[in-house]
């Protein structure tokens, strides 16, 4: 007996015999990340939200953002879906990391805010990722920010980290990615829900 595995279907079938397994059977070939939306900047914008963080634990954010000249680039956490937003309770830790230099920092109450990084009097792209872990728990959400910016006034390339904390009182269930002095110009957000099982 031969065993035939078709990978786009996820179907596993033998030449004899009567072993047949449908892809449903094995997981449907879902993988960690289940896909839930994409957000894509087409036009100079302040703001990118992400609502109804409510199915998931932990959530994975993908984005490809062109800005502005003098946008800064900041984050946000909203305890009802976006109504409001939290205005203290958040710190913040980074690393920044540039071709002849590396800045280390700490935030205490960062106000409404968490200050991602900014581009001064330049426009810059920035390519990323955020962890957002514990969105649907009453306590100790944090977000893990790891992403790169281009500045495009000399082809300067910066890494950045962030972590960033909140002693929220009840669940996170939206976040905005916004700007302060300039724009979104172009690019996407990807939002994945990370699967526990």
């Amino acid at each position: 007996m031969s065993i035939t595995i078709n990978h786009q279907t996820n179907d596993i079938s033998s030449t004899s015999g009567s072993l047949t397994i449908d892809g449903a059977a094995i997981g449907g070939g879902g993988g960690a990340l289940e896909f839930i939306s994409k957000t894509t900047i087409s036009s100079s914008i302040t703001s990118v939200e992400l609502t109804g963080l409510t199915s998931h634990t932990n959530y994975l954010v993908v984005f490809n953002i062109g800005m502005g000249t003098g946008a800064r680039f900041m984050l946000q956490l909203s305890e009802d879906n976006g109504l409001t937003y939290k205005t203290n309770g958040c710190f913040y830790t980074y690393q920044k990391a540039a071709v002849s230099s590396v800045t280390v920092g700490e935030v205490s109450n960062a106000g409404t805010s968490m200050y991602l990084d900014g581009s001064g009097s330049v426009s810059q792209s920035v390519n990323g990722t955020a962890l957002l872990m514990r969105c649907n728990q009453t306590t100790d959400f944090s977000a893990l920010f790891d992403f790169s910016q281009n500045l495009n006034d000399s082809k300067r390339y910066i890494n950045k980290t962030v972590v960033g904390v909140t002693s929220q009182s009840t669940k996170i269930d939206a976040i905005k990615l916004h700007t302060t002095y300039g724009n979104f110009e172009d690019g996407a957000v990807l939002l994945y829900g990370l699967k526990e099982s």
